[in-house]
């Protein structure tokens, strides 16, 4: 019944509306308002605020001035939940606003289509390997490796010592 009275369309919600005419319906409904309240509530309420119907509107203020003479203390109390519950929605939706203003703002230059994505700095990779041939080549100049170690030294990952064959020529 949530469903029907919340459509936007008027002849489907106006007839499940209707629905709390009807004495033994309603008797119905009295007795199981701790059940029945807590799931309609938030549509009423919501489409008390929102729906284009005035014809709907009416009819709801009618249903919630029934579950307001049923059990008031529940009344209030579904009251407050749904607009701490709003206030909690909007604070989100600020909070998200907030993020993609934030986002918009990291974006200033936006990536050309025609070239590649920049996926994790802005100087190229090219450069990185240009800089790293030319200290290679600078250390072979010297007689070290790229690491400062000398040819002639032992390397401590390989435990090898470079050492000649022992034969003689």
């Amino acid at each position: 019944m949530k469903d029907h009275v919340g459509v936007t369309n008027s002849p489907v919600a106006e007839r499940a509306l209707y629905f709390w005419n009807n004495e033994y319906i309603l008797s119905l409904i009295e007795e199981n308002s701790a059940h029945v309240m807590p799931i309609m509530f938030p549509a009423l309420y919501r489409i008390s605020k929102e729906h284009w119907n005035q014809t709907i509107v009416a009819l709801v203020y009618n249903v919630l001035k029934t579950f307001m003479e049923m059990n008031g203390k529940l009344f209030d109390e579904l009251t407050a939940n749904y607009k701490a519950e709003r206030q909690k929605e909007k604070k989100k939706e600020k909070e998200r606003e907030e993020l993609w203003k934030r986002m918009n703002a990291l974006e200033l230059n936006p990536p050309d289509p025609k070239s590649p994505p920049r996926i994790l700095a802005k100087t190229p990779l090219t450069q990185y390997t240009n800089a790293f041939k030319e200290s290679s080549a600078n250390a072979a100049k010297d007689g070290s490796s790229p690491g400062g170690k000398k040819d002639g030294d032992k390397s401590p990952s390989s435990g090898k010592k470079s050492s000649s064959s022992g034969k003689k020529s």
